[in-house]
């Protein structure tokens, strides 16, 4: 094989780690969402090996640049250079256990080799701003909001978009003081007499409404600034969870 035809089988990606798996005695198995060509996956042949220089650029949660040699298929990683490692957050076994929860979910949502720039600029906010929290030895309540604040925004990304400040159905205002449920199935908030007509919606509260219409419009940097009570909080978990469901039914 010619040296031009090794070089067109050479792509470089600037990447955001997401999970990895061992293969054999040696290998490793890697997925990563890209700024140039969105989620791919790729071997490192003997990166367990106690002389192989690529694993500490390809921990789970960093960003970095990744050389790739594929003509179909997996790719084999052929060289990294770390540009980002988030040392806080890999201190905090709290912090880190939250963030790579939610960075695998991202490997389950998300498509193969589907370029979406807006989501890599999400993923590295969001690492961004848990490398803040995690320096400030912020309380955990924060980084609980900031990745389901990422999750909200991640499920927008993906084409479920939730109406927050209309019905669903009835397209007028919500009003306050009455009972209220999210409906993925319409996608959005529906009111009581509703969701006998259709059959579908998870109670939620004023207090989560107003929360979702915040978390899901603003920048992930502003996110830890919002005062919020726990049972809130545990309240759009739930919801989350919920609509995690129904996007992988």
């Amino acid at each position: 094989m010619s040296w031009d035809t090794l070089q067109r089988m050479e792509y470089r990606f600037t990447s955001i780690m997401l999970r990895k798996r061992e293969v054999g005695e040696t290998d490793r198995f890697y997925t990563f969402f890209t700024r140039e060509n969105g989620k791919v996956t790729a071997i490192a042949k003997g990166v367990r090996k106690a002389e192989a220089k690529l694993a500490s650029s390809l921990e789970t949660a960093t960003l970095s640049e990744i050389m790739l040699a594929r003509t179909r298929g997996t790719g084999k990683i052929t060289g990294a250079v770390l540009e980002q490692s988030f040392p806080a957050l890999h201190q905090s076994a709290e912090a880190l256990y939250v963030v790579t929860r939610f960075l695998a979910d991202v490997d389950r949502l998300v498509e193969l080799e589907e370029r979406d720039e807006d989501l890599f600029i999400l993923l590295q906010n969001y690492l961004e701003t848990t490398e803040e929290l995690a320096t400030l030895s912020t309380n955990s309540i924060h980084m609980r909001l900031l990745t389901e604040a990422a999750y909200y925004q991640l499920f927008i990304h993906l084409g479920y978009q939730f109406e927050l400040t209309r019905s669903a159905i009835s397209h007028e205002r919500l009003r306050p003081g009455g009972r209220f449920f999210l409906s993925f199935e319409v996608g959005g908030i529906i009111t009581e007499n509703e969701v006998h007509e259709i059959g579908d919606g998870q109670p939620i509260s004023e207090n989560a409404i107003k929360t979702l219409r915040l978390i899901t419009t603003q920048s992930l940097r502003q996110v830890p600034k919002i005062m919020l009570e726990t049972k809130t909080l545990e309240e759009i978990g739930r919801l989350r969870l919920a609509c995690e469901r129904w996007i992988r039914r």
